[in-house]
């Protein structure tokens, strides 16, 4: 049988090794926040041509409407046929919409870098009615009779104001705007909601990893300090997020990708299938010790992770072929999410194995104290469950 567990120190060290080059890359500030979190507005769009896929050309033209501090990055996005185009991203401060928007759009026009459309535009006017002068006639005639009888004719003339409608008059514009077959995507987000993005995120985790603890307790109970069994999960999953993040801060420093709220959603996921593989495999554990296969507890460890070796490692390479196929063949707006999965649920699968199972291990052998020099551990530690 493979002995797993004696390599215990060796797999924690790689992991140790992994995580440390992207904790050095969050201190150096490679983490970067994408709009989702700074708040404005990120605006790609398809050049006119080649000469036009031209990042100083596009900072030109930015700086010339008064965008002095718009950030532009080539980039390319291809099809389901494999039909590759070019794109221009523009991250703009503030939200530019209406009047502006069409402001930055004929400026990006002017400077033939972006594809028009001729877009005709009828502007009702309000209109004040016209007062127009009428003379009226009235003709009298009456008659009085009495002693003699007297008959009179007479005129009388009048002029009045009469109001007559008018039809409303018109105003035609025409504009000429970028299509929208050439608009790959445009939004303007405010940074209140990045904030608010963010504590929400923190949140999510620190509510996760409670419930994750609370719930393995209790199923845990029937074995000695079942408590440790979700600290371990939760140290687990915690190295998974910083491989995760890590690796991101390390693209951010060299190629300047960003994380977004789809991040968010990628590192709650990894979070899902971490704690998943690690309860498959502390579930065999339990079983073993109510068993009592084995009187050393790092044999049933051992003895648990070789009978589910083969399980974790088909099930998450299924989830893997499938995630990369989707990076390949997806669009270019998911493609950081399927990457953070990707690197997460392949952290996840071997931190279940040779992370959360060797720290079990070591906490309940005792080898904690040895590690920080206070005492020697028990020669052979036994599980309490085998000695009642």
């Amino acid at each position: 049988m493979i002995d797993l567990v004696s390599k215990r120190y060796f797999f924690l060290l790689a992991s140790l090794v992994i995580m440390v080059p992207g904790i050095l890359a969050m201190l150096a500030g490679g983490l970067k926040p994408g709009i989702d979190f700074t708040g404005g507005t990120r605006w790609t769009v398809v050049p006119l041509n080649a000469e036009a896929n031209s990042t100083e050309r596009f900072e030109s033209a930015l700086s010339a409407a008064g965008f002095d501090e718009a950030l532009v990055k080539g980039g390319s996005i291809s099809d389901v046929t494999g039909i590759v185009t070019n794109t221009i991203t523009m991250d703009l401060p503030g939200q530019i919409e209406g009047e502006e928007r069409e402001e930055l759009e004929r400026a990006l026009i002017e400077a033939n870098l972006v594809p028009s459309v001729r877009i005709t535009e009828t502007e009702t006017l309000r209109s004040t009615p016209t007062a127009v002068s009428a003379t009226t006639t009235v003709t009298a005639t009456g008659t009085i009779t009495g002693a003699a009888t007297l008959t009179t004719t007479g005129t009388v003339t009048g002029t009045n104001a009469v109001t007559t409608p008018q039809a409303p008059p018109t105003q035609t514009t025409v504009l000429e705007r970028i299509p929208e077959s050439s608009i790959i995507d445009f939004l303007a987000i405010g940074p209140t909601v990045g904030s608010e993005l963010i504590g929400r995120a923190f949140l999510a985790i620190a509510a996760a990893s409670t419930a994750i603890l609370i719930y393995l307790t209790i199923v845990f109970r029937k074995v000695p300090n079942a408590f440790r069994y979700g600290i371990c999960a939760i140290i687990a999953l915690l190295h998974d997020v910083v491989v995760v993040v890590g690796v991101f801060a390390i693209l951010g420093l060299l190629f300047d990708v960003e994380i977004d709220a789809l991040f968010i959603t990628a590192m709650l996921t990894v979070i899902g299938f971490s704690v998943h593989d690690t309860i498959v495999v502390f579930d065999r554990v339990r079983e073993n010790i109510l068993k009592r296969r084995f009187d050393n507890f790092s044999d049933i460890v051992n003895y648990s992770l070789v009978q589910t070796l083969a399980r974790s490692i088909n099930t998450s390479i299924t989830v893997l072929l499938t995630l990369f196929a989707l990076y390949l063949l997806g669009g270019a707006s998911i493609r950081n999410f399927v990457l953070a999965l990707l690197i997460g649920i392949l952290s996840g699968t071997y931190s279940s194995i040779f992370n959360a199972s060797m720290l079990l291990v070591i906490w309940e052998n005792g080898e904690w104290r040895r590690l920080l020099g206070r005492g020697n551990p028990p020669a052979t530690p036994t599980p309490r469950a085998a000695t009642r």
